[in-house]
């Protein structure tokens, strides 16, 4: 297996998307889903699935490993791709460096799969990492099939749009985004409109650092809450939004995304859900101690650290490099990998009053004994 091979991660009591055993198993990275797709009879490889993606993206290692020339060109074609139910096809695919995206996941991509493949309906299981594709009946895609509206919209860019309730009253149409760990973001616009900018209301800047009432609107990656989002009949109370800037499409995410299990007919226009714990939730407080993992870089986290936050007032700061979380040492390069990632976050969204002892290293080592609080 070449450096882009599989790594094969199995969690026990996965179970197969709407009871069905024709699924691929992916792994789970930082909240996306990957997954392994064989690439002219060899790999498997690591391809993130991403619901918006108009065409597959491959790495220029991956390409230089199967020996596609693209020097000078950004599409290479490739004879054959395997992936789960969908037939053995040709491909074209775009030529990009994933390099900061394998980094931020802690995995080494060899490419991006579209969701959408012509002719199937994709069903996707966040939980347990499984996703599959179902043939169209021939109906289906045509229209013929129902009297009822579309639930599922493709936008300019070949994006799947759900329509969602904000608030109670404000009808949106929201891109379903697999590559965005986040559950909602919205744009300043919306945010606006649904009255989630007024005063009083707190929100949690970039640079982590809680306020209320500021005159001007918060900047993209500040995080809020809005008072209510329902979407596939479930209603979700207080939920975390993602700021955006201005003209951005506001989406719904994987932290969204994953309290389903989804299916998205893109020709067919619909839109299923199914949803996992009922229909009515609502989002917890945001707690920890103001650390948030970066990037992996040549086996060791670097972190982002909350101005204001437990971890900043004992002097850590955004860019450090994470060494230990209580009894958990992560010292020697090369043993973070990215499913270990999960278990660091586990550590750091902790619960108010929960204490952990971290050593990071920045301009020189520190260790420091924190203590969780609400965030947001």
């Amino acid at each position: 297996m070449s450096r882009f091979g599989w790594i094969v991660l199995l969690w026990a009591g996965c179970h197969a998307v709407w009871a069905q055993d024709d699924f691929v198993q992916g792994a789970e990275a930082r909240g996306r889903l990957v997954i392994p797709v064989t690439l002219n009879g060899s790999g498997p490889f690591a391809f993130l699935l991403d619901t918006c993606l108009p065409r597959p993206v491959i790495t220029p290692q991956a390409a230089t490993y199967l020996r596609l020339p693209f020097e000078g060109d950004t599409i290479v074609h490739v004879k054959s791709v395997i992936c789960g139910s969908i037939p053995d096809h040709g491909e074209s695919m775009a030529v990009e460096d994933l390099t900061d995206l394998s980094q931020r996941l802690g995995i080494e991509l060899a490419g991006l799969l579209p969701a959408h493949q012509p002719g199937f309906e994709v069903k996707i299981d966040f939980e347990s990492a499984q996703v599959r594709w179902v043939r169209l009946e021939t109906e289906a895609v045509s229209g013929q099939e129902g009297t009822q509206p579309p639930s599922l919209k493709v936008d300019s860019v070949g994006a799947p749009c759900a329509s969602v309730l904000l608030c109670g009253q404000h009808l949106r149409a929201l891109r379903i985004d697999s590559a965005a760990a986040d559950g909602l973001a919205l744009n300043t616009a919306d945010l606006e409109a649904i009255g989630a900018l007024r005063a009083g209301n707190p929100w949690l800047t970039p640079d982590g650092e809680p306020a209320k009432g500021r005159a001007s609107a918060p900047p993209p990656g500040t995080r809020l809450r809005i008072a209510q989002l329902k979407v596939g009949g479930v209603t979700i109370e207080n939920p975390v939004c993602l700021v955006l800037g201005e003209n951005e499409p506001g989406y719904l995410g994987v932290g969204l995304l994953r309290l389903f299990h989804i299916g998205l007919a893109y020709e067919a226009g619909r839109f299923q859900t199914e949803p996992l714990r009922g229909n009515a939730l609502s989002d917890p407080p945001l707690s920890g101690y103001g650390i948030a993992l970066d990037r992996l870089t040549e086996g060791y986290w670097t972190i982002r650290v909350a101005k204001g936050s437990p971890a900043h007032d004992a002097g850590l700061r955004t860019g450090d490099v994470l060494l230990k979380i209580g009894d958990l040492a992560l010292e020697t390069a090369g043993q973070t990998p990215g499913a270990f990632a999960k278990e660091i976050e586990r550590r750091l969204l902790a619960a108010p009053g929960t204490t952990l002892e971290v050593r990071a290293r920045g301009k020189e080592d520190r260790t420091v004994a924190l203590t969780a609080q609400t965030l947001l």
